[in-house]
């Protein structure tokens, strides 16, 4: 399969290596951080995410996915030579033992010790399976018990992004990270698209709870690692999974997804480049400018 897309000097290019080197380097540049990511790749050789029975770890994790980090006062070599982690105090979510001055206000996730234990003991669980000796997106059924496990779990408003993120945690990368910036720069090189196309459309289309009540979603959740046996229509997850094995087949074995974050990186820099708030802005300030009183 060829694909399509525009390099940071905007020379359209099929040259997928190139891609995750270049894109991969601008990711640092707009995140200005190392110590997390750092981190993340760690976790990610681990054996388990709660060595010596620590679950800062998959608060972490959490945190990370979300947003919650405070990078500036984490990446500080002056302030922080300890490269110890800080947590954002203002996104509404909570964790006592760790984040006591938040407050959560049930408009974000929340994740409660009893989860962060959950996940934690399931971490221990998850040695006997040898990830790291496991393909890419293979063993679909332990993945698909994992994802169960955990949409069982009392995870509040947890939605389906971050139960993903668990289980690329748990698996160590044999299952992917899902991210809608991520997924947008699919389609993107899927469809030829340049960069800020006012034409691009998106639309997230993952599993959703149906009320606090739903007995349904670990059943559905559970079903996204397998493919779908006519369209892709409703399983997102499974047509990424498919887009990155084969976009990764022109990668040399250190950048290939299981060895390397480095395209998930160039991905979602790269998904930033079709943010439709953006082109929706600028035709909103045009609007302004045009406007007759």
């Amino acid at each position: 399969m060829m694909f399509e897309f525009y390099l940071p000097n905007g020379e359209k290019s099929h040259d997928v290596q190139k891609f995750v080197e270049e894109y991969g380097k601008k990711y640092y540049k707009k995140n200005k951080d190392t110590v997390a990511e750092n981190k993340v790749d760690i976790l990610l050789r681990a054996k388990t995410l709660c060595e010596e029975d620590n679950n800062e770890n998959i608060f972490f994790i959490l945190a990370w996915k979300i947003g919650g980090l405070d990078l500036r006062k984490t990446n500080d070599e002056e302030e922080n030579p300890q490269k110890t982690i800080f947590y954002n105090n203002n996104k509404k979510w909570i964790w006592h033992k760790k984040n006591p001055q938040g407050t959560n206000f049930g408009s974000s996730i929340e994740p409660l010790d009893e989860l962060i234990s959950q996940v934690s003991k399931m971490s221990v669980e998850q040695q006997v399976n040898k990830w790291d000796k496991v393909s890419f997106a293979s063993n679909p059924k332990v993945a698909s018990r994992i994802l169960k496990k955990l949409a069982e779990l009392n995870t509040k408003q947890m939605g389906s992004v971050y139960l993903l993120t668990l289980l690329y945690f748990l698996t160590k990368g044999r299952w992917p990270i899902y991210d809608r910036f991520a997924y947008k720069a699919m389609v993107a090189i899927r469809d030829g698209k340049k960069p800020n196309e006012d034409t691009f459309g998106y639309e997230q289309k993952l599993p959703a709870k149906k009320g606090k009540n739903d007995n349904s979603f670990p059943r559905r959740l559970s079903q996204i690692v397998f493919e779908a046996k006519e369209s892709f229509n409703d399983n997102q997850y499974r047509e990424y999974v498919e887009f990155i094995i084969e976009f990764q087949k022109g990668l040399p074995q250190k950048l290939k997804y299981t060895s390397s974050r480095d395209l998930d990186r160039a991905l979602w820099f790269y998904g930033h480049l079709f943010n439709k708030k953006k082109n929706k802005q600028k035709k909103h300030n045009k609007a302004k400018r045009d406007r007759v009183f």
